[in-house]
């Protein structure tokens, strides 16, 4: 969390990448998803904290190619999509404001 956060938080979905090069963690009281690198002997490096357009981010999933992010905001009822760098790890806007009454988990068809 920022260091001036002073709110409530906490983490509803955790997930790492298939290249187990990336953890990505929802922030439920700012309302945003956390990317981390893993480096070094397992530890996390900040890369970015991505807004989640919406309140409470309860649940999200990769495409199978990872290439996307969806995230499922629970008390806004709204999903969004994101573009996912997969050298990166970095999180880009594509679509925001998908009707989904509330929405707490988001499931990737196999």
């Amino acid at each position: 969390m920022p260091s001036d956060w002073t709110a409530h938080n906490g983490a509803a979905a955790i997930k790492i990448s298939h290249d187990q090069c990336f953890v990505y963690i929802t922030n439920s009281g700012h309302y945003s998803i956390a990317v981390f690198a893993i480096v070094g002997d397992g530890e996390l490096a900040l890369v970015e904290r991505a807004p989640s357009e919406g309140e409470f981010p309860r649940d999200f999933n990769f495409s199978a190619d990872e290439s996307l992010l969806i995230v499922a905001n629970q008390n806004s009822d709204n999903m969004a999509l994101f573009e996912r760098d997969q050298a990166t790890g970095r999180l880009t806007l594509c679509q925001k404001d998908f009707a989904v009454p509330e929405g707490t988990c988001v499931m990737r068809r196999l």
